[in-house]
This record gives C-alpha cells, sequence and structure tokens, in this order.
C-alpha cells in the first residue's frame, strides 16, 4: 500500500510537469532549455513506467534465491537510482551538470557476478528468467539515466497530449456532461454555494465589518472530498492561530515602519511560495501579514478575535457542510473509478502488443495509453486514502476495496514491466498463442469493467472462470510456440496478469 501511495505522488508531479510545460510549448521556436525540459519529461515518464515494473511476485524469489545476494543487488541499484534521481532533480534546478561518482556502474558488475554464482546451481529456470528480466531492465534504467541531459533532437514523436478544452463547444460538453447530481463537481458547486449562502447569512447578523473572512475560510476550505475538506480546515485553523501568534509578535518586536514593510515582503513571499503545497505555512504568512498591515492602519486589538472566530466560524460552516450536504463519499465513486482503472489498463496492454506486434515506437498513443493507466490507478489510491479518513459509518466494504486497489496496482506493474522491455528484438514474429492470450486479459478486463458498471458482482467470478478456461485451451493447442527471449518474457507476464484476474473479480464489491 505505500507503494501505491507512493506511487500516485509520483504521477501528480508528472502530471503537474506536463501541465507547466503545455503552458510554455508554442507552435515553433521554442526555446533550447525547454526542447530539454521536454526531453527530461519524457525520460521521466520512461523511468517511471521501468521502477514500476514487476517481473514477478517477488516473494517467490525472495525464497527461490534465500541464499543468495542477487536480490539485495537489485535493492542496492535501485537505491543508487532515487539517490541519482535527487542528484539530477537537484542540478536540473541549479542548472548544473550533475557529478556522477559511477558506483552504479559498478553495482551492475556486482549484479551479474551475483547472477553468475546462482547459475551454476539454480533448478528453477523460471525464477532465473524473472531475474534476468530485473537484470535487463536495470541496465536500460541507467542508460535512461544517462540521457537525461542529452539535448540532441529527438528522433521519436515527442508531442503532448493537452486534456484542456480546445474551443467553447468542446467547453461546453464538459460543462454539460457535469450538469447533473452524480458529478463531484455539481455536488460540490451546489455544497459550496450553500455554504457561502450560509456564510454571508452568519455575517450579516453579526453585523461583523471583517465577516468577509467567513466567506473566504468556506472558501479556501471547501474541497470536493469530505476527507480533504477536514484535512484543510484543520490546516486553516491551525494556520490562523499561528499567524495571530506571530503577526502579534512581530509588531511588537518590530515598531519601525520600514521594518514592518520589510516583514510584509518576506511573509508576502512566503504565502506566494507555499500556497498550493505548504497550505498551514501558506496560511500562517498571510495571516501574520493581515496582522501587520491592519497593525500600520489602525486597526490592532480588535482584529484577532474578528480574525479567529471567523475562521473558526467558516470551517465549522464548511466541515457540516462536506458532511451534510451531499457528500462525495469514496463508496459512491469508487465504482466508476475501478471501472476506469481497468479499462485503462487494458488500452495499456493493447498498446503494448501493438508495439511488441510493429516494432518499438514512442508515439503519443502508447505514451497516452500509458498515462492514463497510471492516472487511473493514482485515481484510484487517492480515493481510497480519502475513504479512510471518512466516518466509520460509509466506508462501505473498505476491505474489499483495498484488496481491489492493491490487485488493480499489481495488474499494471506486470504491464509495466511489458512496456519496460518492448524494445526487445526478436526475427521471429510474435506467437497467435502469445496474441490470443493477451487478447484474453484485454477483453476480461473490459468485461470485468461493464460487470462494475452494471453492479453485477457475481457475474465477474463467471467471467474470470471463463477466461482461465479459454486460457488454458489456449495452452494445449500451443505445439509450435517460439521460444525466443521476446517470446518468453511476454508468455510469463501474461501469465501474471492471468493469474491475479480471479483475484481482481473477487474484490469487486
Amino acid at each position: 500500500m505505500a507503494l501505491v501511495i507512493q506511487n500516485g505522488k509520483v504521477v501528480k508531479a508528472l502530471n503537474s510537469t506536463k501541465e507547466s510545460l503545455l503552458s510554455r510549448i508554442r507552435a515553433s521556436n521554442n526555446p533550447p532549455w525547454l526542447k530539454l525540459a521536454l526531453h527530461q519529461y519524457l525520460v521521466a515518464q520512461d523511468i517511471h513506467e521501468r521502477t514500476s515494473s514487476s517481473h514477478e511476485d517477488y516473494a517467490v524469489l525472495a525464497n527461490t534465491f534465500f541464499h543468495s545476494d542477487v536480490l539485495y543487488r537489485c535493492q542496492r541499484i535501485l537505491i543508487l537510482f532515487g539517490e541519482q534521481a535527487l542528484t539530477y532533480s537537484s542540478a536540473i534546478q541549479s542548472k548544473t551538470l550533475p557529478i556522477h561518482q559511477g558506483a552504479t556502474k559498478r553495482a551492475i558488475e556486482d549484479l551479474n557476478s551475483a547472477i553468475s554464482n546462482i547459475e551454476k546451481n539454480n533448478t528453477d529456470n523460471g525464477a532465473l528468467q524473472a531475474v534476468y528480466a530485473v537484470r535487463n531492465n536495470l541496465v536500460a534504467m541507467a542508460s535512461t539515466f544517462a540521457s537525461v541531459f542529452t539535448s540532441n533532437e529527438p528522433t521519436n514523436n515527442q508531442s503532448l497530449h493537452d486534456r484542456e478544452a480546445a474551443n467553447f463547444r468542446e467547453a461546453w460538453v464538459r460543462i454539460k456532461n457535469n450538469l447533473n447530481l452524480r458529478s463531484p463537481l455539481f455536488r460540490h458547486a451546489l455544497r459550496l454555494s450553500c455554504s457561502l449562502t450560509i456564510g454571508f447569512a452568519v455575517m450579516r447578523v453579526m453585523h461583523d465589518p471583517l465577516g468577509y473572512w467567513i466567506l473566504l475560510t468556506i472558501l479556501f476550505v471547501s474541497q470536493q472530498q469530505y476527507a480533504a475538506t477536514h484535512s484543510r480546515l484543520i490546516q486553516r485553523t491551525i494556520g490562523t492561530a499561528v499567524g495571530l501568534a506571530l503577526g502579534w509578535a512581530l509588531t511588537q518586536l518590530f515598531s519601525a515602519v520600514l521594518l514592518q514593510s520589510a516583514g510584509i515582503v518576506i511573509l508576502g513571499a512566503v504565502f506566494f511560495g507555499t500556497r498550493h503545497n505548504r497550505y498551514t505555512l501558506a496560511t500562517t504568512a498571510i495571516t501574520a501579514l493581515l496582522v501587520v498591515i491592519f497593525h500600520q492602519i489602525g486597526l490592532r486589538q480588535e482584529l484577532f478575535p474578528a480574525r479567529l472566530w471567523d475562521t473558526l466560524i467558516g470551517c465549522a460552516i464548511a466541515g457540516i457542510a462536506a458532511w451534510l450536504v451531499l457528500p462525495n463519499w469514496q463508496w459512491r465513486l469508487w465504482p466508476n473509478l475501478a471501472s476506469t482503472s481497468l479499462k485503462a489498463n487494458a488500452n495499456y496492454l493493447r498498446e503494448i502488443m501493438n508495439h511488441y506486434a510493429m516494432g518499438e515506437a514512442e508515439n503519443l498513443a502508447y505514451r497516452l495509453a500509458r498515462r492514463d493507466a497510471h492516472n487511473a490507478d493514482a485515481a484510484l489510491s487517492n480515493s481510497f486514502a480519502a475513504m479512510k479518513k471518512e466516518p466509520k459509518g460509509v466506508r462501505i466494504n473498505q476491505l474489499y476495496k483495498g484488496n481491489f486497489l492493491l490487485s488493480s496496482h499489481t495488474l499494471l506493474n506486470y504491464l509495466s514491466a511489458l512496456g519496460a522491455h518492448r524494445n526487445m528484438r526478436s526475427e521471429s514474429q510474435i506467437s497467435q498463442e502469445i496474441l490470443a492470450t493477451a487478447n484474453v486479459v484485454y477483453s476480461t478486463l473490459n468485461a470485468l469493467a461493464k460487470t462494475i458498471d452494471h453492479k453485477n458482482d457475481s457475474q465477474s467470478i463467471l467471467i474470470t472462470d471463463g477466461a482461465l478456461k479459454e486460457y488454458k485451451e489456449i495452452n494445449q493447442l500451443a505445439t509450435n510456440f517460439q521460444s525466443s527471449a521476446q517470446d518468453r518474457l511476454i508468455k510469463h507476464q501474461l501469465n501474471l496478469c492471468i493469474q491475479i484476474l480471479p483475484t481482481l473479480a473477487e474484490q469487486i464489491k
């Protein structure tokens, strides 16, 4: 589960980077730094896919190679890659070239030595093949890291998909699709409108000249999810209390107007620099800034109770509204998110198999399918994390949903391994048996998504039983199976996907 949550953070960072790049890309004559930034974003996507890859149930590998250090060697390389990523991020931020110590190369040599040792005694060829695949993936990842600061002209299509509405018609279609009570955005809009109306009424009843802080508090803390609103109102309250204390201290310690003005500039910079990712600190800074400003215009003691009470009233209204007014409980949203995740994984598999059949081509369709699969997985993990913060009475089938999330994420990891090795070359074409197996996985995932859409839990078990039966029939007919390295890897990863389908079906609730 920790891996699932961390993967969601990586996906969020990648999406934020893409939006930042899209806001700067022009139709022509992009500056060299922007071309390099685009290249680094695509490299980060490739590294993410390779890091997400699972080539086997790692508990199986741990038991098989219990007396070998081969898995420790793999772990050592991954740790070095993590340190290298941090070094590269600092270099990108400071616009300098990183200093690479060469430890990764030595770690890969140690891994090859460990594999050579187990080749002499090992009898489990399947587990050894998985270790080979892990080693090849790590070596390829080292080459990918080496290309981060390479500014050569790209040879592949590096266009990005802009999800924003291109014209008014597209914008209206999106708005129209959300004009119903099933839409979380529409429910949030109604909830926010009700909250602001109540806040305005309270402000007029209190005759508070600073009562607009109630409305601002409601506006800032109200979120689509109950858990997000609850977290934000706590941060807002703490930030306001600390900010009032800090502002009072600044006015007492620095009585000179020039010093207070300098403090206003610093607090403003802190607010704008942290308002998106450190909300408590941002609230502290803006509250202290307001205290200093109001102190300079003559409003002093009356500011503190008004600001604190208005914040508490606004948080209370927003919190009660998130609980009572059309709440977006996660059990309502989960079926659509789960169905979307299964469909996205199916499309990802289809694009992967297209690459194996026609040769690797880093095109937009493949990258879009890969991003959609990871975005759907991140949305599922965010929903489950939010569910755990909701009242116990609305955590319906939480255990099943958690198991489904883990199974879905594991499936995505198996598919990522297929995608990570799509540059393998084989003289022979992919066998029809492999294509048929891939089609079984693809059609089963789409069928399971349909059962979720139609709320038919019992049908999911029948679908996976049928898929397993069809898979056995394919294996029985596979008399002319080509045993190239490419075919062995694809078949193994598809087998892992097949094995996890029943677990997925059992967790659909």
